[in-house]
């Protein structure tokens, strides 16, 4: 490379694709990535390594050629990673209620006014996210309006467990035993109830208002009591409720779908097309930059005679090439050694 005294050896793999296989570039007209491509030409190419003498210098820079591009790569996929997380963050439809509460009931001395007496509500995780559906219904007979919710499959773990506990807090009939209601065995449905509401409980003002019936401007919904455990996913709430009523109170539970964040989506489209031209510059860094700064070569097709494969290197130093062809005319002109004699008795 530079006509310089060697002082190294660095092995070199050099790959010579066949005229041929530029028919696998109509795989890009079906839909195969250029990864696909490149794999399937690299399967079928003349390969050939072997040492070259070097400078320590021209060495080191054949390895930045070769670390930087790989660098690259692995820049590349971080930041397509990264991009595929900001866009799946800011894009991702979540099912959101933002109102809708499910709490139970805990003791609670310092409490003495609000639904229950003596008890404060508890978050038990169950809530707007958990809810697949709710519709309103009519009672043709009655003329009575329905609210139905149908929860998530998780939402459906979660009622059914907090269901359960709560039959298990006083068990018994309801019907004919006053001590199977206790309010342990409630689970009470809020709209808005936030966990700085349940902290100051035992503040009369606060659980006066919180209190309120939805439709009057509080955020209390239903006290509802467990007659057993329900593992069905499906909730029924009646309160005598109009039809708007019924319509007002499916509006704030109905889950709704988080529209994208702008900040999120530009962000991932930012990181994205780096990630692209990461890729592009790595791309150009291992095909063109390799070459110029190091040798390149053509692996020649295996000939009749031949055990291995002749490669044809170039962008070398000319005092290389007039070595290598000085140590050919040696080799050429120094005489073959004569054949070892026969032993005695041979023919």
């Amino acid at each position: 490379m530079t006509g310089a005294p060697a002082e190294t050896w660095r092995k070199f793999r050099f790959s010579t694709a066949p005229a041929w296989a530029a028919v696998f570039l109509i795989l890009l007209c079906t839909g195969f990535g250029l990864l696909i491509v490149f794999v399937a030409m690299y399967l079928v190419s003349r390969r050939a390594s072997g040492y070259l003498p070097l400078t320590r210098a021209s060495s080191r820079r054949v390895a930045l050629a070769s670390w930087v591009p790989a660098g690259l790569v692995v820049g590349a996929l971080v930041l397509g990673f990264v991009a595929l997380v900001a866009w799946g963050s800011s894009s991702s439809s979540n099912r959101v209620s933002s109102s809708l509460v499910y709490t139970k009931w805990v003791a609670d001395a310092n409490v003495i006014s609000g639904p229950e007496v003596g008890y404060k509500p508890s978050m038990i995780g169950l809530g707007g996210n958990d809810v697949a559906s709710v519709t309103a219904s009519n009672d043709a007979s009655s003329g009575d309006w329905t609210v139905n919710i149908t929860f998530t499959s998780r939402g459906r773990d979660l009622f059914a467990t907090s269901t359960r506990d709560n039959v298990a807090a006083c068990p018994g009939d309801p019907a004919t035993d006053t001590k199977a209601t206790c309010p342990e065995r409630h689970l009470t449905m809020w709209l808005g109830l936030t966990q700085a509401d349940i902290d100051r409980w035992d503040d009369v003002a606060v659980n006066s208002a919180v209190s309120k019936p939805w439709g009057s401007g509080g955020k209390f919904l239903a006290d509802l009591l467990t007659i057993q455990e329900i593992d069905g996913g499906d909730v029924a709430i009646s309160g005598n409720f109009t039809q708007t009523g019924a319509q007002d109170l499916v509006a704030a539970i109905q889950p709704t779908s988080t529209t994208s964040s702008p900040v999120g989506s530009s962000i991932a489209a930012v990181l994205g097309g780096l990630a692209f031209l990461t890729i592009v510059a790595a791309v150009i860094g291992g095909i063109v930059i390799r070459r110029l700064v190091g040798p390149h070569a053509t692996v020649m097709e295996l000939r009749p005679g031949q055990t291995d494969r002749l490669v044809e290197i170039r962008n070398v130093h000319p005092a290389f090439v007039a070595a290598v062809q000085q140590m050919h005319q040696a080799r050429a002109a120094t005489p073959s050694p004569p054949p070892a004699p026969l032993p005695p008795g041979s023919n």
